[in-house]
């Protein structure tokens, strides 16, 4: 299945339904199994499987990373189980909890093999907090890479039978239009309960929007205050340009959008996960201007007083 998602190509050629449930709440995942992906994706024979602990839901996941490595397929991975009331993560069958943090290094796995085509649907509560986590992640490290290509999740607490019928409903849509945002408003059409799709380049374009007026000027308050931290700028220049800098580079870093427009640049080829996956250079839009920059950055004499 080729498809478009606000406007990114993506592939899936592989469903695999995870449930960690019991009683009648396994009942509706085995009935969104039979009743709806078997008959609407037969072409790409969808998988089920019911685990029980962390530990099996962590070795299914490397194991389904074995196989995309070995047979080069692009998979949507649903997950039966219930949220947990801290919006942190997956309560399972064996009472245990897993952490989106916990999953996110499996995901990433997965998603890297497959040149970031990973979907990953969520029936479960308290679900959609992971893309909060996504974009936070990208600030606390330069070589974040995303867990997945896009995600599916409730917003808030659903009930089982909404969970099914809306389910239903997406991938109906899904196999019909071939296109996430159509598929997840026709589920949202009619029923209380709401879902949200969000794509890595969603979340990225989230993080761009804002970054002048965060990263860059909270940058530029600490230098005012401690000018040691243009260390750390001289080490996003060795990162943007594989190029050793010394302060008098900084003049140039500080007061030139360009810079930031190459670094967000490079971080978009490391977070989007273009390493390897060639189709991938031309596959997200690069970004050609921020927001706000001029407001965010120092004066050109503060710079200058400071400069060596």
């Amino acid at each position: 299945m080729n498809n478009q998602s606000f406007d990114i190509p993506f592939i899936i050629d592989k469903i695999i339904l995870i449930e960690s449930l019991n009683g009648i709440h396994k009942s509706t995942a085995e009935d969104l199994y039979k009743n709806i992906l078997l008959s609407q994706f037969d072409d790409i024979n969808p998988i089920y499987e019911s685990i029980e602990s962390k530990d099996d839901l962590i070795n299914l996941l490397i194991k389904i990373d074995s196989c995309i490595t070995q047979n080069k397929f692009h998979p949507l991975i649903h997950i039966e189980a219930h949220g947990l009331d801290s919006e942190l993560g997956l309560s399972l069958n064996s009472s245990e909890s897993i952490t989106w943090e916990e999953l996110k290094p499996y995901l990433r796995r997965i998603n890297i093999s497959c040149c970031n085509n990973l979907v990953l649907c969520i029936s479960a509560c308290n679900s959609i907090n992971i893309v909060k986590e996504l974009v936070t992640a990208f600030y606390d490290n330069d070589r974040y890479e995303s867990p997945f290509f896009g995600f599916v999740s409730p917003i808030g607490r659903v009930t089982w039978e909404e969970l099914y019928m809306q389910y239903s409903v997406f991938y109906k849509s899904l196999s019909k239009e071939k296109n996430f945002n159509m598929a997840v408003t026709e589920m949202n059409k009619g029923f209380t309960s709401k879902f949200s799709y969000y794509s890595c380049y969603q979340a990225f374009l989230i993080i761009i929007k804002k970054f002048a007026n965060t990263f860059i000027k909270d940058r530029v308050l600490n230098i005012q205050k401690d000018f040691s931290v243009l260390d750390e700028c001289c080490e996003m220049y060795n990162y943007t340009y594989n190029q050793q800098c010394d302060h008098n580079a900084i003049f140039q870093i500080f007061t030139d959008e360009q810079f930031y427009i190459d670094y967000l640049n490079k971080r978009m080829a490391d977070y989007l996960i273009f390493k390897n996956c060639y189709e991938d250079h031309h596959r997200f839009p690069k970004i050609k201007s921020l927001e706000n920059f001029e407001k965010s950055v120092p004066s050109k004499m503060l710079i200058e007083k400071h400069r060596i």
